[in-house]
């Protein structure tokens, strides 16, 4: 066994004879068990040193082939290259950098919160809260170059509902001389909150021809944190519009559990990697949670309400506030 490295030994007991149900070979039980818990990050080969320039609005930072653009008026990332190669903007009219979001598209097993039936709260419905009609408010940029040559971005965005809900947003970004952007959340929430929030993490939309999806995790299907040993964790790669779930009633879908990094590449092989510190809970969409939430059809009918957006790939991240965004210009 190679140190810093993750192993799994995968079990499988299958049919030794053919039966009238099943032929020979037919997997009836299987499970994985971990031998390492190593999950380090493959860093970018990039080994130039950021630098950062900044006006009354914007901050500029540069490493090599890597430029970012944090817009004081959002508080976050509104743009983001790799060697030329658009990784997100925001000139399509929706916010493209992360956004901190707590709301998901409600499934059948969320009535208790989706409108409080069952739940014996006479308060349980989410929607009396005001979280599902958040704003952002930017505070402060704040950018310097630190002693070991890396650059520090730290950005301060009040989320608030339409009540009295809200949350104090702190990223602190650190552009390493390796090629890596470190990305650490601190979130403190306030006023009258509900019982429980169906997610919360960040929220990207990235340029849509990041169609490539890779991913080390759960895997192939769709897995969640009360549902997943079934889904082993391996190599998996998939199409974001394969991602998407086609349930009678349209609702959230798609997640993968226990993701130690993903990739989202163009054709060429262009892109960009996400990992975090602790496994992620990753879900790639062209579609954001209100086509989801708000659709009235059957399957296969016309959606009542049309995408918001020409087609975009939301990459939401539930788990994990601090994490490593690695991008270079090719893998």
């Amino acid at each position: 066994i190679k140190p810093g490295k993750e192993y799994f030994l995968n079990i499988y007991f299958t049919l030794k004879n053919p039966t009238i149900w099943a032929d020979r070979g037919h997997v009836i039980a299987s499970d994985q068990l971990a031998w390492s818990n190593s999950t380090d990050a493959a860093a970018s080969s990039n080994r130039t040193a950021p630098k950062f320039t900044e006006d009354e609005k914007t901050v500029t930072v540069q490493n090599g082939s890597i430029k970012a653009v944090f817009s004081r008026m959002s508080g976050t990332i509104v743009s983001l290259t790799v060697d030329g190669k658009q990784i997100l903007d925001a000139k399509t009219g929706t916010e493209a950098g992360p956004r901190l979001t707590v709301m998901r598209a409600f499934v059948d097993n969320d009535g208790w919160l989706s409108s409080g039936k069952g739940s014996g709260d006479t308060d349980a419905n989410f929607y009396n809260y005001g979280l599902t009609q958040i704003h952002y408010h930017p505070g402060k940029i704040e950018a310097k170059t630190c002693d070991d040559g890396s650059v520090e971005v730290c950005a301060f965005v009040d989320v608030t509902g339409s009540k009295s809900a809200g949350f104090e947003h702190k990223a602190v970004w650190k552009f390493a001389t390796d090629g890596t952007a470190t990305m650490t959340n601190n979130v403190s929430p306030y006023g009258h909150m509900p019982m429980a929030l169906p997610r919360i993490g960040l929220s990207w939309v990235l340029d849509k021809s990041m169609e490539n999806m890779k991913w080390y995790g759960r895997g192939p299907w769709e897995n969640y944190i009360d549902r997943k040993t079934g889904s082993f964790i391996g190599l998996y790669a998939s199409p974001v519009t394969d991602q998407y779930e086609q349930y009678v009633r349209p609702q959230d879908n798609g997640y993968k559990s226990d993701v130690r990094w993903v990739e989202f590449t163009d054709a060429q092989g262009r892109g960009v990697r996400f990992a975090g510190d602790v496994p992620l809970f990753v879900q790639a969409l062209h579609y954001d949670w209100e086509d989801l939430e708000f659709a009235r059809h059957r399957n296969g009918q016309q959606r009542f309400r049309a995408s918001i957006a020409e087609p975009k790939e939301i990459a939401a991240f539930a788990k994990g506030f601090r994490g490593v965004v690695v991008v270079d210009e090719a893998y």
